[in-house]
């Protein structure tokens, strides 16, 4: 079997950061708007948990993603996911 060369695999790591980096930006939005419905349903108590629980799973989902893009980069890179998809050269 042929290994891939130098050129691929960066390719390919490039193209996983940026897509890391994409669904922490979506991760993000999605818990914004979460919040954001907050207000609409205080009254109701079932919907409320739900989009609690919906927010909490997404959050989870957002650390999960930031530890595994922080972990690709070595620790070091530059604040916020919408820096890395720049870095990445992909916006």
């Amino acid at each position: 079997m042929l290994k891939g060369s130098k050129m691929t695999d960066t390719v390919n790591q490039i193209r996983l950061l940026a897509q890391l980096a994409k669904m922490i930006i979506l991760e993000s939005a999605i818990e914004q708007r979460l919040d954001e419905l907050f207000p609409a349903v205080a009254r109701h108590a079932i919907v409320s948990k739900l989009l609690e629980d919906c927010r909490t799973l997404s959050k989870v989902h957002r650390q999960a993603l930031d530890t595994r893009l922080n972990s690709l980069m070595g620790g070091e890179r530059p604040s916020g996911a919408r820096a890395a998809i720049y870095a990445a050269g992909i916006s």
